[in-house]
């Protein structure tokens, strides 16, 4: 099964979203958007030349965004059809409690995934009070998109806080 790669972060001149095809370039962070029409889907280029004794680098196409709102498309859609990226703020819907959970990658044990982080009560005796959960299509179903740790923080204190 593939899942389509593509990333999202907020655009360094107006701290809106963008999203689309992530790359680096000479230290600087992009995104490439996607765009419909297009057989590649994608309509930019770099190219680096040299222009009187200086290293030049045209770009076209390319949306710079601020490095620390990165994140990555996890491939399931949330239980209203909303595409979960990491460093989205989630709400666990469950028989037995909703808790509000981050997407991230790997988590505490280095896990090759993304998954889901958070405090929760403990089930049983001996139960840390930190969660990780591996996220699934299956899974997702139970997931509802609520925010983002880049816009809304206080979701998070408000968790911690109940």
């Amino acid at each position: 099964m593939s899942r389509p790669i593509k990333f999202r972060g907020k655009r360094e001149d107006n701290r809106e979203w963008v999203y689309g095809y992530y790359c680096e370039v000479e230290g600087r962070h992009f995104i490439i958007p996607s765009f419909k029409g297009n057989k590649s889907g994608v309509r930019a280029y770099l190219h680096t030349y040299k222009w009187r004794d200086s290293n030049k680098t045209a770009i076209s196409g390319f949306v710079e965004i601020d490095p620390a709102t990165l994140g990555e498309f996890t491939a399931p859609l949330d239980k209203n059809k909303v595409e979960i990226y990491e460093g989205d703020i989630v709400k666990l819907h469950t028989a037995s409690d909703c808790p509000i959970m981050t997407v991230e990658w790997g988590g505490h044990w280095e896990y090759a995934g993304f998954g889901l982080s958070g405090e929760r009560e403990p089930r049983y005796e001996g139960q840390p009070k930190w969660a990780w959960d591996n996220i699934n299509p299956i899974y997702a179903k139970k997931l509802e998109v609520i925010g983002t740790i880049h816009e809304n923080p206080e979701l998070l204190e408000k968790a911690i806080e109940e």
